[in-house]
């Protein structure tokens, strides 16, 4: 185990890895989301009196945000690459790493679409007032499905090309619609509150 660990910190290093201007901007916003999306989860809801989903879905979003924040930076997810290039070096399997890679974006993408089906079942009851933050989410499980396809070369050329100007249309727009969404969503559940406060006096 400490073999593997030493080969995959000869090909990750701790430290910034993209800090150039869009970098940190990127990571700005991620913040400002995660930020705004914990707020949110703090907010009364505007169409429902009892909204744990609604809270549990903004902290999980919150959460969600500043983990790629710190990624952003870090690149923690090309440790973990590294490190299963290097346990298919030791293991014999490298020639066949394709296949794995493959079934490993399958997998994943299985997990997204379950996970997805199952915040849309907790917010059936208010999905109309919650579309916008879900699509939001719905366009960072995309970028990040994309990445993965992306490093893994599961991809084809003349849909993706050979940029990551599509995957950083996904990355950006996610965290931009969290952001106006949990704003949004804090704002008219504070005006409800005040209204309904009002009406019991």
């Amino acid at each position: 185990m400490v073999s593997l660990l030493n080969c995959a910190l000869e090909s990750w290093q701790p430290g910034f890895r993209d800090p150039y201007f869009m970098g940190w901007v990127t990571v700005i916003i991620y913040i400002a989301a995660s930020l705004l999306a914990w707020s949110a989860s703090k907010c009364p809801s505007s169409v429902s009196t009892t909204n744990r989903f609604e809270r549990l879905f903004w902290r999980l979003v919150a959460l969600l945000m500043a983990l790629l924040a710190i990624n952003k930076q870090l690149d923690l997810h090309t440790f973990f690459i590294a490190l299963g290039r290097c346990l298919s070096h030791s293991q014999g399997w490298y020639d066949e790493r394709r296949d794995v890679q493959m079934w490993i974006v399958i997998f994943m993408g299985m997990v997204t679409g379950g996970l997805g089906l199952w915040i849309l079942w907790g917010l059936r009851p208010v999905l109309k007032h919650m579309a916008l933050p879900f699509l939001g989410l719905a366009a960072v499980a995309c970028f990040a499905l994309l990445r993965l396809m992306l490093f893994f070369h599961v991809y084809h050329t003349h849909i993706l090309g050979n940029n990551n100007i599509v995957p950083r249309i996904f990355e950006l727009a996610g965290p931009l619609l969290l952001s106006v969404s949990a704003y949004r969503y804090c704002r008219s559940g504070t005006s409800t509150s005040r209204s309904r406060s009002r009406s019991r006096l």
